[in-house]
């Protein structure tokens, strides 16, 4: 029997599973990963934590299996948000961090507890060298992108988004030029991860083509360089990454799913437990590789029918949910991100409207519960997360009650986030008053 391990990097953790060739999931593990918000909008996080955390959720996911040997691993793949990660001329991470000027007191404290984190951990200090997808630094750049109506942008729902890679650059270039004179790479976390495991800079079509405005389908076997459009970078200020033959963004793109060099370097197979090697796969998205799973299932065994691989559609849900279809044929829909070609399998197009807000508006309802003291004690004690020990709470009440009627008398505030919208009725008037009361408080 083969075995294949799959490495997952979230907003808040990384996740390493180990499954069977049959698909069978058989260990996982779980690091949370740190991030950094020194202003509002802004949210930072670290390479060099992502891999260490990365490598130990791997060898804890072997640990776990006594009868499969590093050896018996026969495959890793990557995938991971569409953040930001910069890196220098001799691939060290560089800070993109723009902290707001502390005063004495705070700076001495920082470097108090900078210091005894080292001392705990034996670890250097954490460079914040990744802008996260959700950051919104670079607003202005957006809105300037935009205001050219250029081509390229036709492929990604007419617009570029704050979420994207272009508008990141143009801000680095404008606000950290020091950063942007040093860098030698800017990388998807996906791509990185590969190139940290490989040792080969190769980009995936999903990363480029849904969030760098590379487009597959202009490209050839022989020159991956013609999916970019010099004329759009020149048109936007950043020529010289034109100058340079793409060297920082990528001048080698690769189909999903395609083997990366010779597999895991030395250093790398060390560090995650595994094998000198192993074959490394070209990743996606985090997003699109939860597609790529979802949109190939059996529906025979619940539908009583196959249905057709384009009238599918996967619901992606994390910290953002995506709504994610396939197509043969290219279709443009204004404010729909797409179409992308090659970005989940190989000669279709993917078309991806979706919702920015999910599991963040899930964790602002869990910490504004009134029970969210104790839920979060009792987590501590039990050392796991509260989201975890929620979902064992349900499984719990699922044991006593049809799953369908755990919801039956739970009514809904749409207004709770701060959306204008009328009140569903409330179970009693003073549920109702309650509810008033406490948007009135909220809006002061």
């Amino acid at each position: 029997m083969s075995y294949y391990m799959g490495a997952d990097c979230g907003s808040g953790s990384v996740r390493v599973g180990i499954c069977d060739s049959e698909g069978h999931l058989l260990s996982s593990k779980v690091e949370a990963i740190e991030t950094n918000n020194p202003r509002v909008d802004f949210y930072e996080q670290s390479s060099e934590e992502i891999w260490r955390k990365l490598c130990k959720a791997s060898k804890a996911a072997l640990a776990e299996l006594k009868d499969v040997t590093p050896d018996k691993i026969k495959g890793i793949g990557f995938d991971a948000t569409c953040s930001l990660v910069v890196l220098d001329k001799k691939d060290k991470p560089i800070s993109v961090s723009m902290e707001l000027p502390p005063t004495e007191e705070e700076m001495l404290q920082k470097r108090f507890q900078e210091e005894e984190k080292r001392k705990k951990s034996g670890e250097e200090g954490t460079t914040w060298n990744i802008i996260m997808w959700r950051d919104h630094r670079a607003y202005k750049e957006t809105e300037e992108i935009n205001s050219l109506d250029h081509e390229v942008l036709k492929y990604i729902g007419g617009q570029v988004s704050i979420e994207m890679e272009s508008p990141k650059l143009l801000w680095l270039k404008r606000n950290k030029p020091h950063v942007w004179r040093r860098s030698g790479r800017f990388m998807d976390l996906t791509d990185y991860l590969a190139f940290r495991a490989t040792g080969c800079d190769v980009r995936s079509k999903c990363t480029t083509g849904c969030k760098w405005t590379y487009l597959p389908h202009k490209a050839n076997d022989g020159d991956s360089c013609a999916g970019w459009s010099a004329d759009f970078f020149a048109k936007i200020g950043l020529d010289e990454l034109v100058d340079e033959g793409y060297e920082r963004i990528g001048n080698t793109v690769h189909d999903i799913g395609s083997p990366i060099g010779q597999g895991l370097t030395k250093e790398a197979a060390e560090e995650l437990g595994l094998v000198e090697g192993t074959p490394v796969g070209v990743g996606l998205i985090d997003a699109h590789a939860g597609a790529l799973g979802m949109l190939g299932a059996e529906t025979e065994e619940f539908l009583g029918k196959q249905i057709p691989l384009e009238r599918r559609m996967a619901l992606i849900s994390g910290t953002s949910t995506c709504h994610i279809m396939l197509s043969k044929n290219a279709y443009f829909v204004p404010g729909v991100w797409g179409p992308f070609r090659d970005a989940v399998i190989g000669g279709y197009w993917v078309l991806e409207p979706g919702q920015s807000a999910t599991g963040a508006l899930m964790e602002f309802v869990v910490k504004s519960h009134w029970a969210y003291k104790f839920v979060q004690s009792e987590a501590e004690k039990k050392q796991m997360s509260i989201f975890d020990l929620l979902n064992d709470h349900l499984k719990t009440m699922s044991n006593y009650r049809m799953q369908s009627k755990l919801m039956a008398k739970m009514k809904a505030a749409p207004s709770v986030s701060g959306f204008e919208q009328s009140l569903p009725p409330a179970s009693s008037y003073e549920d109702a008053e309650r509810i008033n009361q406490a948007i009135r408080e909220a809006k002061r």
